[in-house]
Parts: C-alpha cells; sequence; structure tokens
C-alpha cells in the first residue's frame, strides 16, 4: 500500500506546550497522524526538533527505500533553519 511521507522539525512532530510551559513532541497535536486518520492513508514522519532541512534530502531517500510513496509533504516553516 502507497505511504504519504511527512518530513520536517518539531511542528511536524506533534510540537506543543503544555500548561506548565515545557515544549512536548509527538503528541495529538502532530498533523500527519491527523491526516493519516482523515484520509484513510498510512503515514510515515521523519521529524527532528531544531532539524536542519538540509538533511531533508537524506531523510527523504531513507523513506523512498523502505516504502511505496505516493506523496512527500515537507513542512517549510524555517527554511533557513540551520546549525551554527
Amino acid at each position: 500500500m502507497k505511504r504519504t511521507l511527512f518530513l520536517g522539525d518539531s511542528h511536524s512532530a506533534g510540537y506543543t506546550i503544555n500548561n506548565d510551559g515545557q515544549a512536548l513532541h509527538w503528541t495529538e497535536n502532530n498533523y500527519a497522524e491527523i491526516y493519516s486518520a482523515q484520509n484513510d492513508q498510512p503515514c510515515a514522519i521523519y521529524a527532528q526538533a531544531g532539524g536542519c532541512n538540509r538533511k531533508f534530502p537524506t531523510w527523504v531517500s531513507c523513506l523512498l527505500d523502505r516504502y511505496d510513496v505516493n506523496k512527500i509533504f515537507i513542512q517549510s516553516t524555517h527554511w533557513n533553519r540551520c546549525p551554527s
């Protein structure tokens, strides 16, 4: 079965802040999982908090080697984010 890929930084990893001000990841605020449930479409997520977009080509390559893919969504916030 074909799968949809999602790549990005913390915003693709279900980023949210709890009532104590603590940043959380892989919560229900995860667009890929919401998309998967609403569209009955299996998804794969490759995301990392603070992830640099220069890693995206490697991540896409890795996921294309593992899955039969029909769509790729790339979270485009912070295109200029890269390590110092």
